[in-house]
C-alpha cells in the first residue's frame, strides 16, 4: 500500500522538543566541561613528574606513543575535547532558540 498521499494531520511533530533534546545533550556535555580541566591539570602534574625521570625512561611509551610525542600530542587532544565541548554548547543553545521559536508558532 502506498502512503505517499497522507493527510497533513498525520504528519505530527516529534514528541520530543528541541529543548528536551538540548537538555539531554547538555547534561552529558556539562560532565565533559567540568572534567576536562581536571584531566588537563592531572596531565600537567603527571608529565612534570615523568620528565624528571625522562632519562631513565628512554623507551617509555604512553598509549603506544613515544614519551616525547605523547608530551606534545596529549595536550592537543585535551584541547580538542575542550573545543568540541564548546561547540556542543553552542549547538545546544541554538536548539533551545529553535524550540522557543517553534513554541511561539504553536501558540
Amino acid at each position: 500500500m502506498n502512503n505517499t498521499n497522507q493527510p497533513a494531520d498525520s504528519m505530527k511533530e516529534p514528541d520530543i522538543s528541541f529543548a528536551e533534546t538540548a537538555h539531554s545533550i547538555n547534561n552529558m556535555n556539562h560532565t565533559i566541561m567540568l572534567n576536562t580541566p581536571i584531566i588537563k591539570a592531572a596531565w600537567n602534574d603527571v608529565v612534570a613528574m615523568l620528565k624528571e625521570y625522562s632519562e631513565e625512561l628512554e623507551d617509555y611509551t604512553i598509549a603506544g606513543m613515544p614519551f616525547e610525542h605523547a608530551c606534545s600530542i596529549i595536550p592537543e587532544l585535551i584541547e580538542g575535547i575542550e573545543n568540541s565541548s564548546l561547540r556542543i554548547k553552542s549547538i545546544v543553545e541554538d536548539l533551545r532558540k529553535q524550540d522557543s521559536k517553534t513554541e511561539g508558532r504553536r501558540s
